[in-house]
């Protein structure tokens, strides 16, 4: 069963769009929240403590990236697991990354294409069936995870892991996000 699309609102640039993808029906929400994009970190990100009763849990170590197309996809099934000891709560703090959609430069593609053995033109049509409208990642039926996504293509977003949890929280409030996006400095 598709999942119903909610445009969240905050006080970030015009240029970002990012989306809640929840149980369909109104008040039915998942218990968990998986944020799929991508994510960075400057020496200016500065620090983010989450709210009482929420978890943060991680797939890759601070200053790492993740290294494939379908992260989402796998974390949602299973495949992919967060690492146990990279989770944050309200008693510590992570660091504000700034988020960006997903797999959005052609630098991305030409690492895709080289690490997965395809031609840059199989590399681009995976990441355009899989990035232009996440249909693919909606699709899986999975009841215990929403899935929230950014889709600004804007580099100097002022779109924070802050900003978008707030901008959740006031649809409906996670104890347990999955933060399926790359944690590398640039």
């Amino acid at each position: 069963m598709a999942k119903e699309q909610i445009e969240l609102r905050a006080d970030w640039d015009a240029l970002s769009r990012a989306y809640l993808f929840k149980q369909p029906g109104a008040g039915n929400y998942a218990n968990n929240c998986l944020i799929s994009c991508h994510g960075w970190y400057t020496t200016k990100s500065g620090t983010y403590t989450p709210n009482a009763n929420t978890t943060l849990h991680f797939y890759v170590d601070h200053g790492n990236t993740l290294d494939d197309l379908n992260n989402s996809r796998e974390a949602l099934s299973g495949i992919l697991a967060p690492r146990a000891n990279l989770s944050v709560d309200s008693n510590g703090n992570c660091t504000n990354y700034t988020l960006g959609k997903l797999q959005e430069h052609k630098s991305d593609i030409e690492g895709l294409a080289k690490r997965k053995g395809w031609t840059v033109d199989e590399a681009e049509d995976a990441m355009g069936a899989f990035g232009e409208t996440y249909r693919g990642l909606c699709g899986v039926n999975n009841t215990n995870f929403d899935i929230a996504t950014v889709r600004n293509r804007n580099i100097s977003s002022t779109l924070t892991l802050s900003k978008l949890i707030s901008a959740i929280e006031r649809e409906h409030h996670y104890a347990n996000y999955y933060c399926a996006f790359c944690r590398e400095m640039k």
